[in-house]
């Protein structure tokens, strides 16, 4: 999940907004939101959405919305299917139409540079954007861990977004995305030290903004830079961390994380995989690629074993 945005208010609008000059307009673009905000299949408010801004093509709101509803129906869209870009397309003109009929909207300019960073090959539009937006609001977390994350996916330029990172921790020096993005770029640059005590921040002030994922993916996330740096037992405790509060069609993915995790950790949490793999396979039974890789692991195992059954019968004699 991306940075949290509200949905636009469909149901009700002020009167005096857009460009509407009689009540009986005002009212025809009511009813289409309203429409649209009741339907049940996104496509179908879709038609409704589109037939109010017809009417009244300058509210925000009604663009706002209409993104929305695009990347409603573009999350059950698979990639090779045609309507993949078509869709991405739609986001971005009805995310450009916001920031065209509003320009001093801050988080629209953070909507765009997060359409421009994520689903097009424009890092630089995503950069300006997120300028902008802190061109507006000099101390928005948002804009700023942003235009960090879209300088450190770059790489060219790990300064920029080692600059923009530290403005964030000092606009809030307790927001734990902020030190988990300090840590990764941290280790990217070589200072595994450093990338640690910055995790380490952010695991003990375990204050979320919930920027790109849900909290059970902030702590998988963090988990895994824990992982990354070899530190193994604060990577469980985030893991155990992201399995109180996880989704119950996500808990399947932190299994296949805790199995993973354990084998890295070495023999002695053999058994505690094990019975990761067994919570995988009573949520996913039909999970054929984790079912292979418990079967592999099984065999190294039980080689494992073998050869320590060998040695104690060597000592015995």
């Amino acid at each position: 999940m991306v940075r949290k945005k509200g949905s636009a208010k469909t149901g009700s609008r002020r009167k005096a907004q857009g460009s509407l000059t009689s009540e009986k307009q005002v009212e025809e673009v009511e009813k289409w939101m309203v429409k649209g905000s009741e339907a049940k299949d996104p496509k179908e408010a879709l038609k409704y959405y589109k037939k109010a801004v017809e009417i009244d093509p300058t509210d925000k709101c009604i663009w706002q919305t209409l993104a929305e509803t695009y990347y409603t129906i573009f999350r059950d869209v698979h990639p090779d299917e045609k309507a993949f870009e078509e869709i991405l397309k739609e986001i971005l003109n009805c995310r450009q139409k916001v920031v065209e009929i509003a320009p001093n909207d801050v988080d629209s300019w953070i909507d765009l540079g997060y359409q421009y960073l994520e689903y097009t090959e424009e890092p630089q539009e995503a950069i300006n954007c997120f300028k902008k937006a802190i061109e507006l609001s000099p101390n928005n977390a948002f804009a700023w861990y942003w235009l960090s994350e879209t300088y450190s996916r770059i790489g060219e330029n790990m300064q920029n977004a080692l600059e923009a990172a530290m403005k964030l921790i000092k606009i809030d020096p307790t927001c734990s995305d902020a030190w988990l993005l300090l840590g990764t770029i941290k280790h990217t640059m070589g200072d595994p030290q450093k990338a640690l005590e910055c995790l380490e921040n952010a695991f003990q002030n375990a204050d979320w903004l919930e920027i790109e994922y849900t909290l059970a993916g902030c702590w998988e996330w963090l988990g895994q830079g824990f992982e990354d740096l070899g530190s193994y037992q604060r990577a469980i405790q985030c893991l155990e961390k992201a399995l109180e509060v996880v989704e119950p069609e996500r808990r399947s993915l932190v299994f296949t994380a805790f199995a993973g995790l354990y084998k890295k950790v070495g023999d002695c949490y053999y058994q505690k995989m094990f019975t990761a793999y067994e919570s995988l396979f009573e949520l996913v039974p039909q999970d054929e690629a984790g079912f292979l890789e418990l079967k592999k692991e099984f065999e190294a195992f039980k080689t494992l074993i073998d050869r320590l059954s060998g040695k104690f019968t060597v000592l015995k004699m």
